[in-house]
């Protein structure tokens, strides 16, 4: 029987939300789509809960991608989001959402994420290979 694969996708909520939408379904396109379960926010969550939340989200995920984008290192849920993975000793995964990197700007707090592949495809198999490794 295949295990579940729980994935928490760190994005810029404002900016982002799109590329965080097909990432999850070329994802689930490429996996069969009942692996993958999505622990990311779909919506707001009330501040004095949100760092629970995120905390108890982060320790169920087999694995955290953080997708940057342009405005990426500016977003302050994303930057806390890292924070929290640090403080919980987990890798981090990184997914640049535009062709041109130079115009995604890491947050510092990534200083040791891992890279992932620029090619959609090769970022799926990427993830299955890091989860398969468990």
């Amino acid at each position: 029987m295949e295990k579940f694969i729980r994935i928490f996708i760190s994005y810029d909520f404002n900016e982002d939300d799109d590329f965080k939408d097909s990432f999850l379904h070329e994802l689930r396109r490429i996996c069969n789509k009942d692996r993958i379960v999505d622990l990311s926010f779909v919506e707001a969550v009330p501040e004095e809960i949100w760092e629970f939340e995120v905390e108890k989200r982060l320790e169920q995920s087999d694995i955290v991608v953080v997708l940057v984008g342009r405005y990426t290192h500016m977003a302050s849920g994303v930057i806390k989001e890292i924070r929290i993975c640090r403080k919980l000793g987990l890798p981090v995964h990184v997914m640049y959402i535009l062709p041109n990197v130079q115009l995604c700007p890491l947050p510092s707090e990534l200083d040791s994420a891992i890279v992932l592949s620029k090619n959609p495809p090769l970022v799926m198999e990427e993830i299955l290979n890091t989860h398969r490794s468990k």
